[in-house]
């Protein structure tokens, strides 16, 4: 005999805290305010392009719409900055992931759990394709690897923002030599190279919802 189909329409769980491991919570959690980290990042990205002053610079990013906004003022910022072709680069592919992080931290905090023993969920964002169910598996060991992520994203937009703060000291004064951190221009670069290299040698983890069926 069939084991009764669960309705997805229902939840199922009613004690998070208890059915979910620890390590699931605080992974969980930990992409939540990872990712705050991150948008902060590309948001001080925009805010140094612009000249913003420390003083007014979060009451004019926040007025400047989506992250996919902001993502595009980003790399027009470092262009205008003068930034070197391959740091450009650089930079546009760590603004990129950001994108890509943020679809999978999506499918983490946008789920409402149905089965803590197979640890599955309904995806509760916003699904494109109308009529569809979408289910989000949220393994432990998914989850950290998607946070190591993030924590090593958040290595590469640091040296990013030094690299932006650098540039636009450069533009008041020019031609001296200018140090962030007790390191040079050249030497951060390099530094953002080589967290990138390393970020992209891991195993790439996207978490994503992936259709059930049709909604009945």
């Amino acid at each position: 005999m069939k084991p009764p189909r669960r309705d997805p329409l229902k939840p199922h769980i009613t004690d998070i805290k208890r059915e979910l491991s620890v390590d699931q919570l605080s992974a969980i959690g930990a992409i939540a305010l990872q990712f705050n980290t991150l948008e902060a990042h590309l948001d001080l990205l925009v805010a140094i392009g612009l000249r913003l002053s420390p003083l007014t610079h979060r009451e004019i990013i926040t007025r400047l719409g989506t992250i996919e906004s902001r993502q595009d003022l980003a790399k027009i910022m470092a262009r205008d900055l003068a930034i070197s072709e391959k740091t450009q680069e650089l930079i546009g592919k760590s603004i990129v992931a950001i994108g890509t992080l943020k679809k999978s931290r999506d499918a983490v905090i946008h789920v409402r759990l149905i089965d803590s023993s197979t640890s599955v969920g309904i995806y509760s964002g916003k699904i494109r394709n109308v009529g569809k169910i979408k289910e989000v598996i949220l393994l432990t060991e998914d989850l950290n690897e998607l946070y190591s992520q993030m924590r090593m994203l958040d290595a590469e937009l640091d040296a990013a923002g030094v690299i932006f703060s650098i540039h636009s000291m450069n533009r008041n004064q020019p031609n001296v030599p200018m140090e962030f951190r007790g390191e040079t221009l050249a030497a951060w670069e390099i530094k953002l190279e080589q967290l990138q290299d390393t970020r992209l040698a891991q195993r790439p983890v996207v978490i994503t919802p992936k259709t059930l069926g049709d909604a009945r």
